[in-house]
């Protein structure tokens, strides 16, 4: 979670910067952890492209990266990736943002891939893959936790961010399940992999683990308690935790279990007081954790002295800055602790959640309340932050984290409160990444540049425009015409009648289904007697693309097939392969890599 990255105002001095080192900053190297030195060798020796670890949680992913960045010599741009993150726009900002910070671009470069009318594929992805190839550093990009992004539509972003590392950088991942990209590039040769094998610890680094929780253990101990936890380092660290505070042998300690979570668990759990353990419970329903937000959650005041001693009682508590005032559980702790909560008080958690939205709305960051608000059946008080919050974050280039919303609350609910049945109905209407104010933006600096006989500039701006009209559709009539007619006159001003021709046609196609368009209508024979004065001219210049065309246009950068571009669109392989055609005659050009270097250079693609 950031701050400035998703717009959220802190919810106490100073916590918005806190987070933001917390995402973008490697983190410090946990007490205890046993050194990866071979495979942080091998991993800064490879040359490919992704290196890609892969192992389930509490393999010590995170602490093997941190390592690997602490020994670089190249440049080193680290995100922690969350469940923020999982939408495109966000992705973008948080890779611009871990790229400044790495001092491989300026702060312009976050700028330009967000906010309102940004296009992801269109212009944000090229804008951000431009600036990595283009980088005169050799660099390696961290992202922990790719698990967090579950959307297709990230999964795009990150096959244009791979194709554009250049010789001698790299892109490492880490995450608990399959990765999206890596059986394409492991075929080709450009992935480097590691596994729960790989990070898996043998016997002596299960010695190094007790010796650090100061429990003697011997060789054949050591060798025991490996084979029963197959090598799991949380489950090494959980063992000798608990042999310290029990005393017990550490061969036996682990249970029958074969992966020891469960037990080594509620052995953590069951030796705290019950009102540490009431505290754990009740508390993992926070991402982040500090000491008024634990007060407020659970009515009590007693949070600092809970949070000291299991900081100090290592018992998965790790701190989010140096400052000692945000914590969050090691994410396998807290998803047992989830566990725990639902078996043992389920009728609670939904007024922990509530308690968590009001502190987070009081502290100025609605958003977090939302979150919140969205575990609980509270829907009159969830629509109400949704109202205020779905302009303001569509703007910010977010569409997806709205309709998540809009998903969770549900068209029922919607439905019966006409002010965020309104934003939902405009939701729907400006399905795309392009919204209305950059359209009018490109179609006016067009014009503009026509006034001043500025050709090329026009032409520039022409096609930045025309690029929007994918979005422009029957379901916003008026405007959808409006914009075709000014780009059509601008057309007519260079001579690019073929072009004011196929815009006409569409305009004819938006007509047939919303006629009624009042004085709208007027311009539109005024533009169609216009091209009628200019048929002793002759047509010139290139037939333009689609609406259609250009929706397809930003998948040619992806790794992506026909059927796989068929399967985002929604249109069938066939349709797919006759665009591609059609965008290649159009264009000039007889491959992907031409049409996307002649997209770019007309201004069809970023900018």
């Amino acid at each position: 979670m950031t701050v400035d990255v998703h717009d959220a105002a802190s919810p106490v001095p100073g916590l918005g910067q806190l987070l933001l080192d917390a995402k973008f900053t490697v983190p410090q190297p946990r007490p205890g952890s046993v050194s990866r030195a071979g495979l942080v060798k091998a991993a800064r020796s490879t040359k490919c492209i992704l290196v890609a670890v892969t192992a389930p949680a509490g393999y010590g992913k995170s602490t093997f990266l941190a390592e690997w960045a602490r020994a670089e010599d190249r440049r080193v741009a680290w995100v922690s990736l969350d469940h923020f993150d999982d939408d495109p726009a966000m992705l973008l900002v948080s890779l611009a943002s871990a790229c400044w910070r790495a001092g491989l671009s300026g702060t312009d470069l976050i700028a330009d891939v967000r906010g309102l009318g940004v296009s992801v594929l269109g212009r944000a992805t090229p804008r951000l893959a431009s600036a990595l190839r283009a980088s005169p550093h050799p660099f390696v990009i961290m992202l922990d936790d790719l698990h967090e992004l579950q959307s297709t539509a990230c999964d795009d972003v990150l096959s244009v961010v791979i194709a554009a590392i250049p010789p001698g950088s790299a892109l490492v991942t880490a995450s608990r399940s399959e990765q999206p990209h890596l059986p394409r590039l492991r075929a080709s040769g450009e992935a480097l992999e590691f596994g729960a094998g790989d990070l898996g610890l043998d016997a002596a680094g299960a010695q190094r683990i007790f010796a650090d929780a100061q429990v003697t253990i011997t060789r054949r101990q050591a060798a025991a308690v490996t084979e029963q936890t197959e090598g799991w380092p949380a489950g090494l660290h959980l063992a000798a935790l608990i042999a310290r505070q029990s005393g017990c042998e550490a061969q036996t300690v682990s249970g029958d279990d074969r992966y020891v979570a469960d037990y080594l668990y509620r052995e953590t759990l069951i030796r705290q007081p019950e009102d540490t353990q009431r505290f754990l419970r009740r508390t993992a329903v926070l991402d982040q954790l500090c000491v008024s937000l634990c007060d407020a959650v659970l009515g009590s005041a007693g949070a600092a002295r809970q949070l000291r001693h299991l900081e100090a009682a290592s018992l998965f508590v790790i701190p989010l800055d140096r400052r000692r005032e945000w914590y969050r559980y090691h994410a396998l702790f807290r998803e047992f602790l989830l566990g725990e909560l639902r078996r043992t008080e389920p009728d609670i958690i939904m007024t922990l959640h509530r308690q968590a939205a009001d502190w987070y709305e009081t502290s100025g960051s609605p958003a977090l309340a939302l979150e919140h608000l969205l575990q609980t059946t509270d829907w009159d008080r969830s629509m109400r932050l949704a109202t205020a919050l779905s302009l303001p974050t569509y703007n910010a280039g977010r569409s997806s984290t709205v309709r998540r919303w809009y998903r969770a609350i549900g068209d029922d609910n919607i439905e019966r409160y006409p002010p965020l049945a309104v934003l939902r109905c405009w939701e729907v209407a400006l399905t795309g990444d392009t919204a209305q104010e950059a359209r009018w933006a490109f179609a006016e600096a067009a014009r503009l540049a026509v006034h001043r006989g500025d050709l090329p500039e026009a032409r520039r701006q022409l096609a930045q425009a025309m690029r929007s009209r994918p979005s422009a559709t029957y379901l916003l009539p008026c405007p959808s015409v409006l914009l075709r007619l000014q780009l059509a006159k601008v057309c007519l001003a260079i001579a690019e009648v073929v072009s004011a021709r196929q815009l006409l046609r569409e305009i004819d196609d938006i007509l047939r289904y919303r006629p009624a368009l009042g004085t709208l209508t007027e311009e539109v024979e005024e533009l169609r007697r216009a091209l009628v004065s200019s048929d002793g001219v002759g047509a010139t210049g290139r037939k333009p693309l689609t609406p259609a065309e250009l929706r397809l246009l930003p998948y040619l950068q992806t790794h992506l097939t026909a059927g796989g571009i068929a399967e985002r669109l929604f249109v069938s392989g066939h349709t797919v392969k006759a665009e591609i055609k059609s965008i290649y005659r159009k264009l000039g050009v007889s491959s992907r890599d031409e049409a996307v270097q002649k997209a770019t250079s007309i201004g069809l693609l970023g900018g």
